[in-house]
């Protein structure tokens, strides 16, 4: 049986291994509660994050050498982003889009 983690619990570990810029976007309606999105400044330390988790989710989404990886702990799904590629990308904009244009309807 997989040892499940709670999202404070995610959130700590995470600052303990250096993660830092972390925001929790919540998702209730999507296919998962929460997005945890945070940046990590090189690979190395995105693999081994990657690695520590590996036993605890459900699944992994993209490589470490794109520089965007997802952790899918099911109830929320970490994103872990290199600040180049957390930029480029900026999902908080994209749901904070989403939002407005919802509450338009």
């Amino acid at each position: 049986m997989k040892k499940t983690l709670s999202l404070d619990e995610l959130i700590n570990e995470l600052k303990n291994m250096d993660v830092f810029n972390i925001t929790v976007i919540n998702t209730p309606d999507y296919l998962t509660d929460y997005f945890v999105i945070g940046s990590v400044d090189n690979v190395i330390t995105l693999k081994a994050i990657v690695d520590k988790f590996r036993y605890l989710v459900v699944r992994i989404h993209g490589e470490v050498e794109s520089g965007w990886v997802i952790l899918d702990f099911d109830d929320f799904w970490c994103h872990l982003f290199l600040p180049n590629v957390r930029e480029y990308y900026n999902i908080e904009r994209l749901w904070s889009l989403r939002s407005v244009m919802r509450d338009e309807k």
